[in-house]
């Protein structure tokens, strides 16, 4: 049982009466009660009592000094129950292959399998949309700007590839750090989760590069039908160059993460997924700078 008293009692107008307040909870009966002055609050489990504690202070807030309502907050959250912790790393994934759909017919795997399918036709999409916009007439001057354009950028990509595999370095050590001495993971764990970072970087360049691809070709036909006085196309490329360069980014990740599902181990799903966000994110800052 943990008791908590008001020192003195009811503070009222600068006097102090002979009126002792106190909070009490017994962890017993799972029950938590607060009795501040003349009121009470009961709570439903222990995990309610720093919301006691809170709304009792509320209620007296008018009795009690600055310093003491402070230190009942304090308090209030030394006793509060620390909420749990999780991440990718501690996905637990089922068996794919024991689950069954349609009737016991198709097992989960195989259904994941063959979504992998819908996956790639909206890659094939995206790539048709390209084809589609490179297909557009364009004016010569404009496309000699677009290719000095993309020219630049595939420079400043390269650049920044290097950047990324000295930075890459230092978060593949503190990566062996933390599976292997923190963890207690194996070595071939750590190669894992390494190598999908790995494939998430490249995944990211693979992106920009393809986005680069992608607006250089609408920016030169946009700017060409503006001449010719076509405002539906002027809407319309851009809109489909988004479209292309958003259903390519979606339907790339979607097969990473697919393939890390289907054909690793269930124990160290988690750990590569990590790995992967960790490739993807550091790849995708990394050409922001």
């Amino acid at each position: 049982m943990v008791k908590l008293f008001l020192d003195g009692g009811e503070f009222q107008r600068g006097l102090i009466r002979e009126r002792p307040s106190f909070v009490e909870y017994r962890s017993g009966r799972n029950q938590g009660r607060l009795s501040p002055v003349r009121q009470t609050l009961h709570c439903d489990s222990s995990t309610q009592l720093s919301t006691c504690l809170a709304f009792g202070l509320m209620m007296n807030s008018k009795r009690l000094s600055a310093a003491f309502q402070a230190l009942l907050c304090l308090a209030a959250l030394c006793l509060c129950p620390l909420p749990a912790m999780a991440g990718e790393a501690d996905l637990e994934i089922p068996d794919l292959k024991e689950a069954k759909f349609f009737g016991g017919t198709i097992s989960g795997h195989s259904l994941l399998f063959y979504g992998s399918f819908v996956i790639a036709g909206t890659l094939g999409i995206s790539l048709y949309l390209r084809s589609q916009i490179k297909a557009l007439p364009a004016h010569e001057s404009m496309l000699k700007v677009a290719d000095i354009i993309y020219t630049t950028c595939k420079t400043y990509l390269l650049k920044q590839a290097q950047f990324l595999a000295m930075l890459f370095l230092l978060i593949a050590a503190a990566m062996a750090y933390y599976f292997l001495f923190l963890k207690g993971e194996t070595p071939t764990t750590l190669a894992l989760v390494l190598a999908f970072s790995v494939v998430g970087i490249i995944g990211s360049f693979w992106v920009a590069w393809y986005g680069i691809r992608v607006n250089t070709y609408a920016n030169a036909r946009t700017a060409f039908a503006s001449l010719r006085g076509e405002p539906w196309d002027v809407v319309n490329i851009p809109l489909r160059a988004g479209m292309s360069i958003g259903l390519f980014l979606i339907s790339l990740e979607l097969i990473m993460m697919v393939a890390i599902l289907l054909y690793v181990p269930r124990d160290i799903v988690g750990y590569c997924f990590l790995g992967f966000a960790i490739g993807e994110s550091l790849g995708a800052s990394a050409l922001r700078i």
